[in-house]
């Protein structure tokens, strides 16, 4: 395993550790200051502050334990393409209230400090990866190095 890839894992493992205490700073730190979320069915996130403030909502009454599977990790200079799948379990006043299991796209990005920080996420809510598209558009500030190749499958999310 390259050391690229390494440091990608540690960063995801962050992450969820960082989200399961509540630590809205910690996970701040691991994104660009231009992160841009694309979840489906939601407009998108833009920038930290705007996650933050989803973030801080969601665990003013919840925990959050997630975790998940990475299928791929495609490393090209400075940016990785990761995609991987991604289970929460939210908790409200001790008892479960959601699972969900997601299919996602993530861009990373290596700063001039040498640090790997999450700057696209896409999220569906199925197997479907019309994702290549929404993500292709949403990194092309980012880069032009990654060229997408889709195959759709149907799927019943808009």
């Amino acid at each position: 395993m390259r050391d690229d890839e390494r440091a990608i894992r540690a960063l995801i493992l962050a992450w969820h550790a960082a989200t399961a205490r509540g630590d809205i700073e910690a996970v701040l730190d691991l994104m660009t200051d231009d992160v841009v979320f694309l979840v489906a069915g939601q407009p998108p996130m833009r920038g930290r502050e705007a996650f933050a403030r989803g973030l801080r909502q969601v665990l003013d009454t919840h925990r959050i334990a997630s975790g998940g599977d990475i299928q791929e990790i495609a490393v090209s200079g400075d940016l990785v393409l990761l995609e991987r799948t991604r289970g929460d379990d939210r908790t409200a006043r001790r008892r479960r209230t959601d699972a969900s299991q997601r299919q996602l796209l993530s861009v990373f990005r290596r700063g001039d400090d040498g640090r790997w920080r999450l700057a696209r996420y896409a999220n569906a809510r199925c197997e479907s990866v019309r994702l290549c598209g929404i993500l292709s558009a949403a990194i092309a500030p980012a880069s032009s190095a990654f060229r997408f190749r889709c195959e759709a499958r149907p799927c019943a999310h808009p």
